[in-house]
């Protein structure tokens, strides 16, 4: 057996017996209660998954509160992040299909290259990498955590840039609800509400619904000579909008350190493209349906804490297309994500130590087809990514808890398979695809992180930290041959992952009670970016105009680059 086939099974084992443990803890711990209390101002558990408080943090972290996200302008979670410094958003108006968020210029328009998690969990998709942020509700956020930096050493794939947490909101209340109207110009309107509540104020069951909706006729943004441009081709129409929502969470809390929660989501949308050609009343739009389960237990007992989660996300994306005397090419694709996360912190050695470990075990999967006028796949795509990860974290306070280290090292191993493209014997690709089988693939990173920070007063502390971030290929690249906003695209499932190495110095102080000065400088160098590039593949096919001129384009691992701030 190769060694990767050993560690894939340690993994494994390591998970099992974590399995084991945590629901040991539970029949055993209940009654316990914790003898650690933080009085440090606000405790954050993004940067290592444990709980410490943000000033110890040597990273540079911001955090946005419930009351920040209740003032801030914006309906969208995107809208309410555009406001921290260090993020870059890609969203122009509400109608806009898939805006996008970076961090540090890591990724502005590659939504994989900064990881996004709902209570820890990721909801980036494998297929994409990317986001759907309409589908989030910024009434079921309590606290947004974000990460400036690599966060792959404690998180793996995605978490080049950065890595955003939304901590979702737990009823305190017996009962509590809320219900919010809005309306805009262009015939917008929609509205929230939700309502939660709780058996006992501390301990027992609870629940939480919450749901939305917006509808728009949406606004036309085309100029005079653009319009005339695309005459006889289509007409130029508003991009109307339709959404709606519902997010039920039940859960119970057996005490104040062990509790249960299973949290689901549906998510409906339909977004015109602003075009309209000559079969459809509505024009050329897209419809999405996002559907997430999670099943969270954590736990505590002593100074030990504990957490385990099951996920499943599934996207469905529909996008009819409708253009003037022109058949018109629907896609049909399903993307599917699912997961177990286990982690376990507890004082190693001795009280100023602290060691995490954890482990994951992922999934990511596409089913995808191109269909014509009459309802027939003539091309298709599938694929599957799987991810085995373990990781250890050790945080460490010495010198009378004046300096704070942070060890970190995670090991991912990554396995993709049946991956495959069929087409139609007269279709465009089909030469290409026949030529070209899609072969599994593997491959494995090391993300280490060590950063420190020293509080030479009360008030005033600096930090620095070196960490590498990595991405491993979206299946879209790996698996997909079809069109793409660069043209006639082609699989190509040699790719490598992406990864970056981050050096940061960063100081905090606080000159007053309302008043904190924070500065931060980074260094980072990427290796093996991945981009479009022309494959220098002539297309082979008459009778497709324009495309018929241009050559297939392909993603590829292109080199390296470097940025800093």
């Amino acid at each position: 057996m190769n060694i990767k086939g050993k560690m894939k099974k340690s993994i494994l084992g390591i998970a099992l017996l974590s399995t084991v443990f945590l629901f040991w803890n539970v029949t055993t711990g209940y009654a316990q209660k914790s003898a650690r209390v933080y009085e440090l101002g606000q405790v954050v558990v993004t940067a290592s998954r444990m709980e410490e408080a943000l000033e110890k943090v040597p990273a540079r972290v911001e955090v946005i509160t419930r009351d920040q996200i209740e003032q801030m302008p914006g309906i969208k979670i995107d809208e309410i992040l555009r406001h921290v410094s260090g993020i870059n958003s890609s969203r122009t108006n509400i109608s806009q299909m898939r805006p996008v968020i970076g961090l540090r210029g890591i990724g502005s328009f590659e939504q994989g290259r900064t990881l996004v998690l709902i209570d820890g969990v990721p909801v980036n998709k494998t297929d994409s990498g990317g986001v759907n942020w309409h589908s989030l509700n910024p009434d079921e956020i309590e606290r947004i955590e974000i990460f400036k930096g690599p966060g792959s050493s404690v998180y793996g794939n995605n978490a080049m840039g950065g890595v955003i947490n939304l901590i979702t909101r737990k009823p305190v209340d017996i009962f509590s609800g809320q219900v919010t109207a809005e309306a805009a110009t262009h015939d917008t309107y929609g509205g929230r509400a939700f309502i939660s509540g709780r058996i006992d104020e501390k301990d027992g069951f609870f629940y939480r619904i919450s749901g939305l909706y917006r509808n728009s006729n949406g606004f036309e943004s085309a100029s005079d000579d653009y319009r005339a441009s695309k005459e006889g081709k289509y007409e130029i129409i508003p991009s109307s909008l339709e959404e709606w929502s519902v997010s039920p969470k039940i859960g119970y809390d057996f005490n104040e350190l062990n509790s249960v929660e299973l949290e689901c989501s549906h998510y409906y949308d339909d977004r015109g493209e602003g075009v309209k050609g000559d079969d459809r009343e509505d024009g050329e739009h897209r419809h999405f349906t996002n559907s997430r389960v999670g099943l969270g237990y954590k736990g505590g007992n002593g100074d030990k804490r504990w957490k385990a989660d099951l996920f499943y996300q599934l996207e469905e994306y529909y996008k009819l297309y409708d253009r003037i005397g022109k058949a018109d090419t629907d896609v049909d694709s399903d993307r599917e994500d699912y997961g177990l996360l286990l982690h376990f912190s507890t004082p190693f050695l001795a009280d100023w130590n602290t060691l995490g470990i954890g482990a994951e075990l992922k999934q990511g999967g596409v089913e995808a087809q191109d269909i014509d006028d009459n309802g027939i796949g003539f091309l298709k795509n599938e694929g599957n990514m799987r991810f085995y990860s373990l990781y250890l974290q050790d945080e460490m306070e010495f010198a009378n808890k004046r300096l704070r280290l942070s060890l970190g090292v995670r090991y991912d191993y990554v396995e993709y398979e049946n991956g495959k493209m069929e087409a139609n014997p007269d279709h465009f690709f089909y030469n290409y695809i026949r030529n070209n089988p899609i072969n599994d693939e593997n491959w494995d990173a090391v993300s280490p992180r060590i950063a420190a920070r020293y509080f030479f007063t009360d008030a005033f502390s600096a930090y620095a930290s070196y960490g590498r971030g990595f991405r491993a290929p979206e299946l879209d690249d790996m698996c997909r041959t079809g069109w793409q906003y660069v043209g006639p695209k082609i699989a190509n499932p040699n790719l490598e992952p992406e990864t970056i190495d981050t050096f940061e110095v960063g100081s905090d102080w606080q000159a007053g009670n309302d008043l904190k000065l924070a500065a931060s400088a980074f260094y980072s160098i990427g290796k093996d970016f991945l981009y479009y590039v022309d494959a220098g593949i002539p297309v082979d096919k008459d009778g497709y105009g324009y495309w018929a001129k241009r050559n297939y384009q392909k993603k590829q691992n292109i080199g390296e680059g470097d940025t800093w701030f």
